[in-house]
């Protein structure tokens, strides 16, 4: 099973389908690296998509597309969704930042990408 901790707003029912792509950025002298964990989940019983910044809004299953060239959605986890829940943090004090995470279990089903 996959436990993922996705830094944005997910409220995925137990028992649907999931994809997560992670970020990759061209760099020149290596190519293709990672930049960073999961920034897009794709919920295949609905067809929503939530996303962090950075992501195109208009994302659909299978190509989301990013905002900037030099960055791409890598497929990462698929599977279905064992639990899901958030967690917000409000920090005291004006102009203090909200911070909402998702907590995701996801297992994966035969023929499902690892990584």
């Amino acid at each position: 099973m996959h436990n993922l901790t996705l830094p944005f707003l997910a409220s995925v029912p137990v028992g649907h389908r999931v994809r997560t792509y992670r970020a990759e950025r061209f760099v020149k002298s290596t190519g293709w690296v990672a930049a960073g964990s999961a920034g897009v989940l794709f919920d295949f019983d609905t067809g929503v998509v939530f996303a962090t910044r950075g992501a195109d809004p208009a994302l659909r299953p299978g190509e989301p597309r990013p905002q900037e060239a030099d960055l791409r959605w890598v497929p990462e986890h698929e599977g279905r969704v064992v639990y899901c829940f958030v967690i917000s943090r409000h920090p005291l004090g004006p102009l203090r930042e909200v911070s909402v995470t998702t907590h995701l279990g996801i297992e994966p089903q035969s023929g499902a990408p690892y990584r």
